[in-house]
């Protein structure tokens, strides 16, 4: 059977590194995902050298990343690309390639299976005879990424051109769509004859009022909306309320008081994702009490100041099952949040100082959840007892990292290897004091599973901070008992 899945990264900046490729095709029979990265000074030579290795591999895989430039993507034939369903290719600005950036290609001229394209360049966009009519998702970046290149008016023109055909091209399968267009270009594509209400996910980046407003009455269109993405700034200003058809999942860079104060957005929302920017805890309690179908949230929160803290009462999330918090500062959140519904807790401090876990053991205990899955990473300290009340809540646990807590005792590991302390566990990451303890714990743990008839451990890795060891002995060590027990074993340094 066919792996779906397998990632491998070439960087190809010599035309002798062309053997890495053919020496991956041995190596990696069955991978489905690659993502290769060249030069754009190599020679002409070269690039047949690269080619002639790449048709292989591409002739194997479902999804190719690729970072190359136009003169390498002219001199592959049209079935190179036959297999693939899913591509992303980034292009190199035309000052650095020295190729014409309208000449027409028929790369894509026998490709049926290509369903998910992600174009991105840093100047004018390749003139391929791209299978419109066929995608159902794609993704359009217009972006100088930081280069000192920008989109003069030529690069624009060419731009529009392809945003026409296009919407002239669309086929009726096309449901996501991703845009992230520098200067008007975003304004330029949303003025077009666009199939909008057949979209189920639309994702857009913008900046200022006009495109921001612009962008909304755009998304008014998408009757069909389901998973809205906006990637926005704090340079939007407007603070009428935001109307929008109700949505099931909504990612956000920034949250405008426009959008906080739209109740038409949060009522159905089953999905909330936060990021770039930092969410206050005020404002997310405030959204919280607004989506009461809510069962799933990732964000990163900052820690609001003491008058803040005062105004802000206990909210339970009812529904919500996945929390991933990336917090600054102390864990303040946890004192004023329940969620007896939650499966999922992930935690992140962004902070490198030492705080206390007392908190999430507590906010455990109150909210009386079953947790399946818990991870936590960063700086934290505690005494012995608040541990072992935290792993003493999580006995539904069966994917547990603690990549952030100092390690653990010996009285606890002793409880964890006994199947006292997370009997359900099943993958465990975990800080470790010494060699010999992460050995004693695994072996303990395994034995009195295989006693028991059902070996439920299937992934343990030790994280070792205060020991050096001996690389082969452990290794040779840990494969004794990955061979008895059927289960990986790892340890990280």
């Amino acid at each position: 059977m066919r792996k779906l899945w397998g990632t491998s990264i070439f960087g190809l900046h010599d035309p002798g590194d062309a053997s890495i490729i053919r020496r991956a095709i041995d190596i990696l029979p069955e991978v489905a995902y690659v993502s290769v990265a060249v030069r754009p000074v190599l020679g002409t030579s070269d690039f047949v050298k690269i080619k002639d290795a790449l048709i292989p591999l591409l002739s194997r895989i479902d999804e190719l990343n690729c970072l190359m430039c136009r003169k390498l993507w002219h001199l592959l034939p049209s079935q190179a690309l036959s297999r693939l369903s899913t591509l992303r290719f980034d292009l190199v600005d035309p000052e650095r390639d020295g190729t014409i950036a309208t000449q027409t290609s028929s790369l894509f001229g026998e490709s049926p299976r290509l369903k998910n394209l992600k174009l991105c360049s840093n100047a004018c966009p390749p003139e391929f005879d791209y299978p419109w009519h066929q995608l159902t998702s794609l993704s359009l970046t217009a972006s100088n990424f930081g280069f000192a290149v920008s989109f003069d008016e030529s690069a624009r023109r060419i731009w529009i051109e392809l945003f026409n055909r296009l919407c002239f091209d669309w086929g009726s399968g096309l449901r996501e769509l991703r845009l992230d267009l520098q200067g008007n270009m975003l304004l330029d594509f949303i003025s077009l004859q666009f199939p909008w209400q057949q979209l189920t996910r639309f994702h857009v980046s913008c900046r200022g009022d006009e495109k921001f407003l612009s962008t909304i009455q755009v998304i008014r269109k998408c009757t069909a909306l389901v998973d809205l993405g906006l990637y926005l700034y704090p340079d939007i200003t407007t603070n009428d309320p935001v109307v929008l058809q109700p949505l099931e999942i909504l990612h956000l860079s920034y949250v405008p008081p426009c959008l906080l104060h739209s109740p038409s957005i949060w009522p159905e929302l089953l999905e909330l994702h936060v990021d770039r920017f930092t969410l206050s805890l005020v404002k997310f309690f405030e959204i919280g009490r607004q989506c009461c179908r809510l069962v799933k949230f990732s964000g990163v929160l900052s820690e609001p100041f003491v008058d803040e803290i005062e105004e802000i009462k206990e909210t339970v999330f009812l529904n919500l099952r996945d929390l991933e918090l990336k917090v600054r500062g102390p864990l303040s959140v946890f004192d004023l949040l329940r969620t007896p519904a939650l499966s999922a807790l992930t935690v992140y401090r962004h902070v490198a100082s030492d705080f206390r876990i007392s908190p999430i053991s507590r906010y455990l205990v109150r909210s009386k959840c079953r947790l399946e899955s818990f991870e936590l990473d960063g700086q934290f300290k505690d005494d012995e007892i608040h541990f072992r009340v935290l792993l003493s809540s999580l006995t539904h646990c069966t994917h547990l990292c603690l990549r952030g807590i100092l390690p653990v005792p010996s009285s606890v590991l002793d409880d964890i290897a006994s199947g006292i302390l997370l009997p359900h566990v099943e993958c465990m990451h975990m800080r470790m004091r010494t060699v010999n303890s992460f050995l004693a714990m695994v072996k303990r743990r395994l034995e009195m599973e295989a006693g028991q008839g059902r070996v439920r451990l299937r992934e343990i890795t030790g994280i070792l901070t205060f020991e050096e060891p001996d690389p082969h002995v452990l290794k040779r060590r840990l494969g004794e008992l990955e061979k008895t027990y059927n289960v990986s074993l790892r340890y990280e340094r």
